[in-house]
């Protein structure tokens, strides 16, 4: 860790020296800031922990969680130079299926993983490297007892990480590690009875990626000054404004409100809302470094319980004012303000009978903060990643629950179709 500080502290008090490199490989340091990388993994959780569920007698049956194995999709992006790897992990299934005995099935999973690995050295070709992190995940559980589908629960966990990867040319190879401290908590098993559980702390991974970079090719021309002409000839037309059309895949957080608690102790309050759509269309403003943009989101909540379930729907439709603060490096990051007209709608149903229905439209405000990687001013395209935070009260049963939530959308596609046809004709000499 102390070497990791220390080369971040010279990293950020690097730019004097970088007049003593030459143009080129000041460009090539620009543009090697950050690299993509795409792959596979195999996480393996070995037999462990203790969980519970009612016999046929009524009384309370301790088992082991079994063995899981999960492939997942891993997107990630070496940043500072390979000393700092970003990652997303999506699971698909568990391929052993979690079948306990022949009346009880347990659903244990790790749920969707970001989180950050730090290299005290750097990721180099044909070099074993090891790093440490921590991550962020939804680890989400639920047991079914014969035909009872039991609490369905999901919890906000942040494991250690540790492992060792390997690069070889465009490829890196990874055996890792994670360390869940945080693994007990409370489980009904019955709509009147709880029980405490322990969830396997550790867990394995084998992943194979393959590193891109799109970028690095447009370094020479960074270096001889051609983008800065292009660039200079474009914003004297000014092309560089344009309306955008932006996409990506979003989730967002419910955080801890009383609702539940209060009134349907044996249901796991909503938490995480199912993956959707952040589509957006705006503008950039070129001479202010600054945009708008009309974003429409649609996030669903779900929970289930013995029979109980409850659904939580926000539709939002929010005008995003959010300014560039630097570039550093490509790295670019904004901050502003999404006032927000929504729709919320709140159900709950017992054995198929709607028993509480509510449906409100009002007008909220949040704050978005995030940032782009911009290698360049001569980009058609940006990798954009936002996070929302919206502070919300919505009236249920006659009482006000809080429903602060938090929204990420790590990757999102940003296409400006007039720069586009502009910058055609510039790296064509056609303006």
């Amino acid at each position: 860790m102390k070497r990791l500080l220390i080369f971040l502290s010279l990293t950020l008090l690097s730019a004097p020296l970088f007049a003593q490199l030459t143009s080129l490989e000041q460009a090539e340091r620009r543009f090697r800031f950050a690299e993509g990388s795409l792959g596979f993994d195999l996480q393996i959780s070995p037999a462990a922990g203790r969980g519970a569920y009612l016999n046929s007698l009524g009384e309370a049956t301790n088992f082991t969680f079994p063995t899981s194995v999960t492939p997942r999709f891993v997107i990630t992006g070496l940043h500072f130079w390979r000393n700092v790897d970003m990652y997303i992990n999506i699971p698909f299934f568990n391929i052993l299926g979690g079948q306990v005995n022949e009346k009880l099935e347990s659903m244990y999973s790790i749920g969707p993983e970001t989180g950050i690995k730090f290299y005290p050295w750097k990721v180099k070709d044909n070099s074993i490297r090891p790093y440490a992190g921590i991550s962020w995940n939804l680890m989400n559980y639920r047991q079914k007892v014969g035909d009872v589908q039991g609490q369905s629960i999901l919890r906000s966990r942040a494991p250690l990480q540790f492992g060792l990867t390997y690069n070889k040319g465009d490829k890196l190879f990874e055996l890792g590690g994670s360390y869940n401290y945080n693994n007990q908590l409370d489980y009904a098993i019955s709509r009147t009875a709880s029980v405490p559980v322990e969830f396997p702390q550790l867990a394995f991974h084998l992943s194979y990626r393959w590193v891109f970079d799109s970028s690095i090719k447009d370094a020479p021309e960074y270096a001889n000054g051609i983008i800065k002409k292009q660039v200079q000839a474009l914003r004297e037309r000014n092309k560089l404004s344009d309306f955008s059309f932006s996409i990506g895949l979003s989730s967002a957080i419910l955080s801890k409100n009383a609702y539940n608690a209060e009134n349907y102790s044996f249901v796991d309050g909503l938490k995480l809302a199912n993956s959707h759509f952040d589509i957006g269309v705006g503008y950039y403003h070129e001479k202010s470094d600054a945009h708008s943009n009309l974003a429409f989101r649609n996030m669903m909540y779900q929970t289930s319980s013995f029979e109980f379930e409850q659904a939580y729907n926000r539709l939002s439709l929010g005008l995003e004012l959010y300014k560039f603060l630097f570039d550093y490096h490509g790295f670019v990051p904004f901050i502003g303000v999404v006032p927000s007209y929504e729709r919320h709608t709140f159900t709950n149903t017992d054995a198929e009978n709607i028993v509480y229905e509510t449906k409100q439209n009002k007008w909220t405000g949040g704050l978005i903060f995030g940032w782009d990687i911009r290698q360049d001013e001569r980009q058609w395209y940006i990798l954009r990643t936002n996070l929302r935070y919206y502070p919300m009260r919505i009236q249920l049963e006659d009482s006000n629950y809080r429903f602060n939530q938090f929204e990420f959308n790590f990757i999102q596609f940003v296409y400006y179709p007039s720069r586009h046809k502009w910058i055609k004709k510039a790296r064509q000499g056609k303006l």
